[in-house]
């Protein structure tokens, strides 16, 4: 997968655990295109949905990605992303 400029800086906030309102904030832009771009990167198998969890106090990855869940989860870059991001 070739990385267009919002997709590299994408991955680059996410080396580390972002929420979706995070990205927003970031990135400065619209909710949709980042649900577009999380969509496409997902698909991609180069980040991870996550969902927090009370009971383990800990970040939970999903085992399969949810866009209605998008606006309350937390994203982070895949061991295939930091590959990908790192060849370019």
């Amino acid at each position: 997968m070739t990385l267009t400029e919002l997709q590299f800086e994408l991955l680059d906030q996410l080396y580390f655990t972002n929420s979706f309102d995070m990205l927003i904030n970031h990135l400065s832009i619209t909710e949709q295109v980042l649900e577009q771009e999380l969509k496409l990167l997902l698909d991609a198998g180069l980040i991870q949905q996550l969902y927090y969890d009370m009971q383990s106090n800990d970040y939970v990855i999903y085992d399969r990605p949810d866009m209605n869940l998008f606006k309350n989860s937390a994203f982070v870059i895949s061991k295939k992303g930091l590959l990908t991001h790192n060849s370019r």
